[in-house]
């Protein structure tokens, strides 16, 4: 007598549709802990950037004996080449989270106090940071709002 019995080979649809849900739920686990870690890689990148420019603007002082008095003068004279000089800080960086230029103010009344602001989007992923965050003033440090 034949037996008409197949071998079994693969798997069943069931058998597949169960791995699938199991990969989709690991999946919505890992997933927002992943994008938050790369928002908070380009929030501390930031500030590291923020801390340059102002190590810049602080060797700028030293030579001019004071900062740049606009954003146009701080942009020509601390990340451009000027009278033979090289530049302070070269090239000029941008916010990691949208390539943004940071800003640049400086206390009009004397010219000795300056605040450097990023104009990224870190405010709308990470909550705990307020817009125009984080900012850097010599006499404040970083501040984070």
């Amino acid at each position: 007598m034949k037996e008409n019995r197949r071998e079994k080979k693969g798997y069943t649809l069931i058998e597949l549709m169960i791995v699938i849900v199991i990969i989709g739920i690991l999946t919505t686990i890992i997933l927002p802990h992943m994008v938050k870690g790369r928002y908070q890689a380009q929030f501390t990148n930031c500030q590291a950037n923020e801390r340059n420019m102002a190590s810049a603007l602080e060797i700028y002082h030293t030579d001019k004996g004071g900062y740049p008095q606009s954003s146009a003068e701080f942009r020509d004279n601390i990340f451009k080449a000027s009278s033979g000089n090289p530049p302070y800080m070269q090239p000029e960086p941008r916010c990691p989270s949208n390539n943004s230029q940071y800003g640049y103010t400086v206390d009009t009344s004397d010219y000795h106090n300056f605040t450097l602001n990023c104009n990224g989007i870190h405010h709308l992923i990470i909550k705990s940071v307020k817009a125009g965050f984080p900012q850097y003033a010599p006499t404040r440090g970083l501040m984070f709002e």
